[in-house]
């Protein structure tokens, strides 16, 4: 039997404690990003260039956790999470974990594409 369609059901929302989308433009969220890119690359020795932060998440706790899914200028995703404690100071909690893109959604003719990009982890 062929897959002909699919629906993604969109875990994140406006959950007590949950993460929440947030726009990954942002002035700040790309600050983020680019601490996580930094971060990185003094913990693993590497030099990836942060290009741009594709998608956000922010769950408010004792400070804020980031998700940021970003993108680095030799092509690759990946996804990061960062936390900001209240005094501001950023911490990267969880190495980078790269993510590849795949389109998704549901088709239902060419006047009506309604497809998404979203992102899978690499190897689990």
């Amino acid at each position: 039997m062929e897959l002909k369609s699919f629906k993604i059901i969109n875990g994140v929302g406006n959950k007590l404690g949950g993460f929440k989308l947030v726009d990954p433009r942002d002035p700040h969220i790309v600050e983020i990003g680019r601490y996580a890119v930094d971060e990185y690359n003094k913990q693993a020795h590497k030099s990836l260039v942060f290009k741009s932060v594709i998608q956000a998440q922010v769950q408010i706790v004792n400070g804020r956790n980031y998700k940021v899914t970003i993108r680095v200028a030799d092509g690759g995703t990946y996804e990061a999470l960062v936390y900001e404690a209240l005094n501001g100071q950023k911490t990267l909690n969880e190495p980078f974990k790269e993510v590849v893109p795949i389109r998704a959604g549901i088709y239902r003719g060419p006047n009506d594409p309604h497809i998404v990009d979203t992102w899978a982890l690499c190897g689990g």
